[in-house]
């Protein structure tokens, strides 16, 4: 996850026939990052996994998604799925798997990409948010020298992950949280988040299509605690998260760049003044027996 109106017919035709979604004429960038969210940290093996994907959390329904591609990866195997098969029981909320194999379960998906039309100002807003403080003034100025009046044309790109331990009673885990997935925009975490120790760094690389990931910022935030950290990336697109508590976490990262003339900004065609590829991560970092008896 480019200077012209998304409106009229001509150019709304074009948007359906190259399979890009195109967003209500206003809309807002209320939905600045959506996470993959299990209902459950820990499975046991054999147990189905239920996953939403949730904006501010409120689930969203997957069928109105676009997913593009959405996988299932082991130790051992990958499962692949052009789309979601949902919980006959979520009211199309939830996709449901089977955890297989013992250790962690990552779980990917790709949406497809779509054009949003939002006003300068809340994309102003959105850019000083996720942007690091060296990159974010010549996005805001071109913002309000009026080069784009009262609405812009975004190009989005949405990938997320989450991580699920699967536990089997004798058995060696094996975790392929480290692994890289390959999606179009990603956090990569370089060890494994749901057995870290707390007060220990967390690394994690960042990977994009369109520049950013070595001059950006990775937010965190511990949901259970209302902790935030951010993050920034270096010259390697590598940040250090902190971790000093348990709970439920989440990350998000945003890489945002000005749309080459006419093009999509990542080498697509399709027309948009801007483009950003939001990658999020959502992982539990438990908390180790030594703490709950201190904390009793």
């Amino acid at each position: 996850m480019q200077t012209s109106d998304l409106c009229g017919t001509w150019l709304l035709q074009r948007v359906l026939a190259t399979g890009i979604l195109l967003s209500a004429a206003t809309a807002t960038l209320g939905q600045e990052a959506r996470f993959l969210e299990p209902a459950d940290a820990t499975v046991a093996l054999g147990e189905r996994v239920s996953l939403a994907f949730v904006a501010t959390d409120v689930a969203q329904e997957w069928a109105g998604l676009g997913v593009a591609y959405f996988f299932a990866r082991t130790a051992w195997t990958q499962e692949n799925r052009d789309t979601v098969s949902v919980a006959a029981d979520s009211g199309g909320l939830a996709a449901a798997w089977v955890a297989g194999e013992p250790g962690v379960l990552l779980l990917g998906v790709d949406l497809a990409a779509r054009i949003d039309t939002v006003s300068a100002e809340s994309f102003a807003a959105f850019v000083r948010r996720v942007l690091p403080e060296s990159r974010r003034g010549d996005f805001v100025g071109l913002l309000e020298s009026g080069r784009a009046e009262g609405t812009v044309a975004v190009r989005r790109v949405e990938s997320g992950k989450a991580l699920v331990r699967v536990e089997a009673g004798g058995s060696d885990p094996v975790s392929i949280a480290t692994s890289k997935t390959g999606q179009a925009v990603e956090i990569r975490p370089l060890m494994d988040p749901t057995v870290i120790e707390l007060g220990s760094d967390l690394a994690v690389r960042v990977y994009s299509r369109v520049p950013g990931p070595s001059d950006g910022v990775v937010i965190a935030t511990n949901t259970t605690t209302g902790e935030v950290v951010r993050a920034p990336t270096n010259e390697t697109s590598l940040a250090i998260i902190p971790i000093e508590r348990a709970g439920k976490w989440r990350l998000e990262f945003h890489a945002v760049d000005v749309a080459a003339a006419g093009l999509g900004g990542d080498g697509e065609g399709e027309h948009a003044d801007w483009i950003v590829h939001t990658a999020t991560l959502t992982f539990v970092v438990p908390v180790a027996a030594s703490d709950e008896e201190v904390a009793r």
